[in-house]
């Protein structure tokens, strides 16, 4: 009698399905993570650098004009707390479009922050869309650029 009713029970089946969806469901889960992840990278992108160039084309005459990129990364890194890896930024003025100013320090800029000038900020952020330790994109990268016009 409980033999009979044992083979005929479906509950097994029950949790043989539970322990094949588990892990798919995981697996999505951590998926959709990282695209949030990866979404919210390029949203604070995008704001940090707006916000970082009206700045620097707010300040010309100031004596934080001195040194436009460093004005522009100090700037940026304070709107952009949780863009933790290092992104590489490059601003070219108009007074100088074939020369573009990498990096942190620039004082040689500071003569094209002239009023009416224009600034084309581009900064590019490494991204990581891995999943349990596999990178499903390498090399990806976040590129963001913005033209200010120095006040």
């Amino acid at each position: 009698m409980l033999l009979d009713r044992t083979q005929s029970d479906g509950g097994g089946a029950n949790l043989v399905e539970m322990g094949l969806m588990i892990p798919l469901a995981l697996v999505m889960l951590t998926g959709f993570m990282a695209v949030a992840v990866y979404l919210n990278n390029q949203l604070e992108l995008e704001n940090a650098t707006g916000i970082a160039g009206e700045y620097l084309s707010l300040n010309r005459g100031t004596a934080l004009a001195a040194d436009p990129c460093n004005l522009f990364v100090t700037a940026f890194k304070q709107v952009s707390p949780t863009l933790f890896q290092t992104p590489t930024y490059a601003i070219k003025f108009s007074g100088n479009p074939s020369n573009p100013y990498t990096g942190v320090n620039c004082t040689a800029a500071s003569t094209y922050m002239t009023q009416s000038a224009t600034a084309l900020i581009t900064v590019t952020y490494p991204c990581s869309l891995a999943i349990y330790g596999v990178n499903l994109v390498p090399g990806c990268t976040l590129t963001y650029q913005v033209t200010e016009i120095i006040q």
